[in-house]
C-alpha cells in the first residue's frame, strides 16, 4: 500500500487521539493492554463455548479479571 501525505496526516491524527483516549483511561483507573493472539484465540473460543471452558491453559485471562 502506498502511503500518501493525506494518509500519514490521517494515521498522526488517529495515533494521538489513541493516546489521548489511553491517557483518559489510565488517569481513571483502567488497565489498557493490546490483546496477543493467542490471547485473542482463546477470548474467541472461551466466547464460542459460553465460558464452559478449562481457565487453567488460558492466554486472555478476561475472566480473571472480571
Amino acid at each position: 500500500m502506498e502511503y500518501t501525505m493525506e494518509n500519514k496526516v490521517n494515521n498522526a491524527i488517529l495515533e494521538e487521539k489513541i493516546q489521548k483516549a489511553k491517557k483518559l483511561l489510565w488517569e481513571n483507573g483502567y488497565v489498557i493492554i493490546k490483546l496477543t493472539k493467542a490471547m485473542k484465540d482463546d477470548f474467541d473460543e472461551c466466547d464460542r463455548l459460553e465460558g464452559d471452558k478449562d481457565c487453567s491453559s488460558c492466554s486472555c485471562s478476561i475472566c480473571i479479571v472480571e
